[in-house]
């Protein structure tokens, strides 16, 4: 079970989880959350302020999360728990404010530090709601996602190592009835145990990572909409959810701007045959879209956009009645790692859409 940053944003919403929570304790839920609310962009933009040498402006963007960390800390626990709760969030904004000290010094922020950085919102969160979840008489077992997922050095967009990854889940997250396990959505580590994330919106990969090592029964992504709609319901209000989606459909949707599910999401699931349901915490009692291997219907299942998409296009006549030209000419994409979304040909040029 996948929360995302709007279903667990304040104390109110912690508790709404917990509730549907609960009701799977008989089915050994292993929980995923995100950072609460805006968190991460929070850091990134403390980040960015401390590399341009702004550092009261990147201390108080922390002091604000700081405050709003503590308030659901205090708000969910009571007596010896909230004691315990508060003085973990504080030593682990005492490590955050000496990362950005250093990245402040050093005007720097790679991609390595970036993502330690980045990975104390969903430390944070998972903190609160194991400590809620004992608080409201759910036993509760928190287990670091970076002791189960492991990836390549691609800091900001790790990819999973696969056989690892399920070997270290399979050791380590032992799934009871009875039992929440609970543990953070887009971190992991490296193999030599450094701190990596898989990307914006990573938490939806991580359920259907760890889904798919434990041989799960399904994959539930919980957030802010009725499942997978139709369109995207603030460019078209009268847009529905879908009842169900195949696989391939979900993941084109994803791909070509569906914000609902991150677009590597499925393949872990899909690999498996595991199927993935799409819920919104607001509204539990709802179905929801259930993504599953067969497709079921005919016609246009929904319509999806995307911004920010660069249009390029290679033209040479050394094309014409040739071979190897596109492959010379991917070869650069892959050295670079630019994934390609569309591709159209002639005899003289090919123009591809990159993000």
């Amino acid at each position: 079970m996948k929360f995302g940053g709007s279903s667990v944003r304040d104390a109110a919403m912690i508790r709404s989880v917990l509730a549907i929570v609960r009701e799977r304790l008989p089915q050994a839920p292993l929980l995923v959350a995100s950072a609460m609310g805006k968190t991460t962009d929070a850091l990134v933009g403390a980040a960015e302020r401390a590399v341009s040498g702004d550092r009261d402006a990147a201390f108080e963007a922390l002091g604000l999360l700081e405050d709003s960390h503590r308030d659901a800390a205090v708000s969910l626990t009571l007596g010896d728990a909230r004691t315990s709760l508060v003085a973990a969030i504080d030593e682990l904004f005492s490590e955050m404010k000496s990362l950005l000290q250093g990245i402040y010094l050093i005007r720097e922020c790679s991609p390595r530090s970036r993502d330690a950085l980045l990975s104390f919102g969903e430390r944070l969160s998972t903190a609160i709601i194991a400590a809620a979840a004992r608080e409201e008489g759910i036993g509760c077992e928190l287990i670091d996602a970076r002791a189960l997922i492991v990836t390549d050095s691609s800091f900001g967009a790790a990819a999973p190592l696969p056989e690892l990854t399920r070997s270290r889940t399979r050791e380590r997250a032992r799934p009871r009835q009875g039992v929440l396990l609970v543990t953070q959505g887009f971190i992991a580590s490296t193999e030599e145990g450094v701190t990596a994330t898989l990307g914006r919106g990573g938490s939806d990969y991580t359920a259907t990572i760890l889904g798919a090592a434990l041989d799960a029964e399904a994959v539930e992504i919980w957030t802010d909409v009725d499942g997978i709609m139709t369109a995207d319901p603030r460019v078209i209000p009268a847009a529905r959810s879908i009842p169900f989606i195949s696989y391939d459909e979900a993941a084109e949707l994803a791909y070509f701007g569906a914000k609902v599910v991150h677009p590597a999401t499925i393949l872990p699931a899909m690999e498996r045959g595991i199927p993935v349901w799409v819920k919104n915490t607001g509204r539990p009692d709802h179905a929801g879209t259930r993504i599953q291997a067969v497709r079921e219907g005919t016609g246009i299942r929904a319509i999806a956009s995307k911004t920010g998409v660069t249009l390029l296009t290679v033209q040479s006549s050394r094309m014409l009645n040739a071979y190897g030209f596109l492959r010379a000419l991917f070869s650069v994409f892959d050295q670079n790692r630019v994934s390609v979304d569309l591709v159209a040909t002639s005899e003289v040029s090919v123009s591809v859409t990159v993000d």
